[in-house]
């Protein structure tokens, strides 16, 4: 498949120039930006690129959008606008759930971002773990997958409670951190206030995985379709390909893809004709692939 690169102008009622011009635009605070948006604000670092493949499991393929983001050779004002807007891409109330790219593989731990918060949740096999909330910071090596997730208003009303108390008291809103890694198939006390699970410890995925954002206490992972007894969600091997290839189109519909090298250089990769988003488990982490 292949996909035409447009040249995105934006052209002011007085004549500034070209970098000026999206200096001033970019200098805005600007929260929920649309797609549409962001590439028009930053041609040169943002393209959408609509229906890529994605390989799911053996027999299971999917087509989700995928938004480029690079931040190589951003000026000042744009890395404030990337970092101080919500990236509200969906046009509704999202989460997101992201990993880094480590030099051969995708790494293991997750990270939520509510807006420009960053909830970082890590247990241990023996020492104590650690919750700790940071400000969204733009990668500086490497990748980054983000996968926003579409919720009601009440759904991330209840995402933001849930991650305060969190935040607060994690203790008793998540109980020890550490122990066994996850709860594997125990249940959760589904409250938004305790949410610890009768067995084993969360991990840095199933403390959100399993969070009860639904109106009857419904975890996340029940909203996106699954079953608890399925245990996708309690392994990050099988709950972050689910999340990028397996989850509903209505929920996430596209993929977002920090990256440092120059924009042109990965949506040349991503566009080819021949490209396949090849989700693969193995060795404990799962693996990207192109498909020729």
């Amino acid at each position: 498949m292949r996909f035409a690169i447009f040249v995105l102008l934006f052209v002011a009622g007085t004549a500034f120039s070209d970098g000026q011009a999206r200096c001033d635009l970019l200098s805005a605070s600007l929260a929920g930006v649309p797609v549409e948006e962001i590439e028009r604000l930053l041609p040169q670092n943002a393209k959408l690129l609509p229906q890529v493949e994605i390989a799911y499991n053996i027999d299971q393929r999917v087509h989700r959008d995928i938004l480029v983001i690079s931040v190589d050779e951003l000026t000042e004002s744009e890395r404030n606008f990337l970092i101080n807007s919500d990236l509200g891409v969906l046009n509704a109330p999202t989460i997101s759930i992201a990993i880094k790219q480590t030099p051969e593989n995708w790494g293991g731990h997750a990270r939520v971002r509510i807006g420009k918060n960053v909830f970082d949740f890590e247990a241990k096999a023996k020492d104590e773990g650690k919750f700790n909330v940071n400000d969204f910071r733009l990668l500086r090596k490497g990748s980054r997958i983000e996968i926003p997730i579409k919720l009601s208003s009440e759904e991330s009303e209840r995402a933001k409670i849930y991650t305060a108390l969190a935040a607060a008291n994690r203790h008793a809103v998540l109980g020890k951190s550490s122990g066994p890694m996850g709860p594997g198939l125990s249940e959760v006390r589904r409250r938004l206030s305790d949410n610890r699970p009768f067995e084993g410890c969360h991990n840095c995925g199933t403390w959100f995985s399993m969070a009860p954002l639904g109106e009857n206490g419904e975890t996340l992972f029940e909203l996106l379709g699954l079953e608890r007894q399925q245990g996708i969600h309690s392994r990050m091997v099988r709950w972050m390909p689910f999340l990028i290839g397996g989850a509903p189109l209505e929920r996430v519909p596209l993929l977002i893809y920090w990256t440092v090298k120059p924009l042109s250089e990965v949506v040349d990769v991503l566009s080819h004709k021949d490209f396949i988003w090849n989700i693969q488990e193995g060795d404990g982490k799962f693996h990207f692939a192109v498909e020729e």
